[in-house]
């Protein structure tokens, strides 16, 4: 299971991140449930980060979670719905 969510996240990513962040972000403004969805995503992946931050090798954690599939996925919707501003 945990690969064929990579394998979607990867084809998420692969559409354009530009057309995707727009559409993303459209679809958050006009679909509270969608909102939702995606901020339930984004804070459940910063639990992830603080636990990573609070190892022993955390610099390394903290590069592969945001360079996973999953963390580009953070990394964009975080932006399309203005999370990180």
């Amino acid at each position: 299971e945990a690969g064929q969510r990579d394998v979607f996240a990867v084809r998420l990513l692969s559409e354009g991140e530009a057309e995707l962040k727009n559409r993303a972000g459209a679809l958050a403004r006009s679909s509270e449930a969608f909102h939702a969805v995606v901020r339930r995503y984004l804070e459940d992946f910063d639990s992830m980060l603080e636990l990573a931050a609070n190892r022993e090798e955390a610099e390394q954690a903290l590069e592969a979670l945001l360079a996973s599939a999953f963390g580009r996925v953070y990394m964009l919707l975080g932006s399309s719905v203005g999370y990180f501003a």
